[in-house]
């Protein structure tokens, strides 16, 4: 288990080791891209009730990178989702948007669940013109649609698709308005296998076309490496874990690159038990 001691363990792509960082967040250079926004938090804390879940996140997002969180149930990963996306507010610290030079201090968020939660009784173009917030754009909501590869079920009703299908409408509801931030909890976890892994190949897609910055909280590490541009580990509320994942997309599952960063993230979340 972290504690306030504990450093930061980062590493190089050739496993080397970086010098811990005890006292501050593990900064990334400003490479802003597409329609992404950067994200920088500090001393974020967040308490339900007496119930400790997040203690002292420090953290530097860059524009349009594809970062994943893991660690075992409880560790606070779905809490931090939530205020970054504003559904919680925090206990204590704060959250910035943008940069210094762009002044933004809010983000166009938004966030897929692992249950589609799709209006039963609205046609499927319908469900994704709710992303816009009232406002009526039927062309808008077909582009979505096109976005996610399901144009030809835009007049059918949820009760109709797979379960796979319903996530990707999901998807197209939260992508309708181009969100500049992406948050992703656990939104492949009641798929199965098959379905998953093209559901996986989509939202890679998706982001490298829109440049977003996305923020997927997932149990699966494989998954992890296989989407994000950097996989963060979470232990008792504490950043237990920040590692780079530099391969090449798309990448390929097996290799000895891909098994060692697994077998690193794997070795933190399980830390300090057996």
């Amino acid at each position: 288990m972290a504690n306030a001691s504990t450093p930061i363990r980062r590493y190089t792509a050739s496993g080397r080791e970086i010098e811990p960082e005890f006292n501050h967040a593990p900064t990334r250079p400003a490479a802003p891209r597409g329609d992404g926004i950067a994200i920088r938090i500090r001393g974020l804390e967040k308490s339900f009730g007496a119930t400790p879940v997040l203690k002292g996140i420090d953290l530097d997002i860059a524009a349009g990178s594809f970062v994943a969180i893991v660690g075992k149930s409880g560790c606070g990963k779905s809490t931090l989702l939530r205020l970054l996306t504003g559904l919680d507010e925090p206990s204590a610290g704060s959250i910035d948007f943008g940069d210094a030079s762009s002044g933004v201090q809010k983000s166009n968020s938004r966030i897929v669940f692992q249950e589609p939660r799709l209006l039963p009784w609205e046609k499927i173009v319908d469900n994704v013109a709710v992303g816009l917030g009232g406002r009526r754009d039927d062309g808008a909501a077909l582009a979505a649609l096109a976005d996610v590869q399901l144009s030809e079920k835009a007049k059918e009703w949820p009760s109709r698709l797979s379960g796979g299908q319903r996530q990707r409408v999901s998807l197209a509801r939260a992508l309708v308005s181009r969100p500049d931030f992406l948050a992703l909890d656990e939104p492949l976890g009641a798929l199965d296998a098959l379905t998953r892994i093209t559901m996986q190949k989509l939202l890679e897609r998706v982001w490298r076309d829109q440049g977003f910055t996305a923020l997927l909280v997932t149990h699966d590490v494989a998954e992890a490496v296989a989407l994000a541009d950097r996989v963060i580990v979470l232990d008792g509320g504490r950043i237990a874990l920040d590692l780079d994942i530099p391969e090449q997309r798309p990448r390929e599952k097996g290799t000895a690159e891909i098994a060692r960063h697994e077998a690193r993230l794997l070795a933190a979340i399980f830390a300090g038990e057996g």
